[in-house]
């Protein structure tokens, strides 16, 4: 894979550098080849990669360009169907690309799903994700949520549309990994997109 897609990163590239993220004919080649289904269950169409499998990939893409790697790895959230049960993968749709970030918003269940607010930095590959992974505090009664003795924390998965984008990724180096801030405020999300 690493091979076959060499050409097209190598022209692209300073491209990237230049928008601040890859550009669509690239996004559309990787997808095409499968370097957004690498960790996605075979049953999904996917590669079910191992992890030795996908670093090694992952190093291959990075020698030629590293920006082009960093956003392969954060668009790979396939895993997370694994997590979902099938009514939240259905809603994902066939051939979704997902960006996801660590730095946690805050849930407040709401009926059936939970109320998602928060600002998430460096998530990459931000421009072309289709959905968004989004990691939350659980909040009961104005307080956070405690299970087990620790916050109890909920994956969130918001589709683009639900989102505001802010460019905030000005930086020297990996510029072309597009990992710019996502605003979410008040947005439903129902149980079987959250984890």
């Amino acid at each position: 894979l690493v091979e076959e897609l060499r050409p097209s990163i190598e022209q692209h590239r300073d491209e990237a550098d230049r928008l601040g993220r890859l550009p669509d004919q690239l996004v559309a080649q990787l997808r095409e080849a499968g370097a957004f289904r690498l960790y996605l269950p075979r049953e999904l169409g996917g590669a079910e990669l191992s992890l030795r499998a996908t670093l090694e990939l992952l190093e291959g893409l990075g020698r030629i360009d590293g920006a082009t790697a960093w956003t392969v790895w954060n668009l790979n959230m396939g895993l997370i169907a694994t997590m979902l049960p099938p009514s939240g993968v259905a809603k994902l749709g066939p051939d979704w690309l997902m960006a996801n970030s660590t730095s946690p918003g805050t849930a407040i269940p709401d009926g059936d799903g939970y109320r998602l607010s928060g600002e998430w930095k460096i998530v990459s590959g931000a421009h072309a994700a289709e959905w968004f992974l989004l990691n939350s505090i659980v909040m009961r009664d104005g307080e956070m949520s405690i299970v087990d003795g620790q916050p109890e924390l909920r994956l969130c998965c918001v589709p683009r549309e639900q989102v505001e984008m802010r460019d905030t990724w000005a930086v020297n180096g990996m510029r072309g990994s597009d990992s710019n801030t996502v605003v979410v405020e008040d947005v439903t999300v129902d149980a079987d997109l959250t984890c």
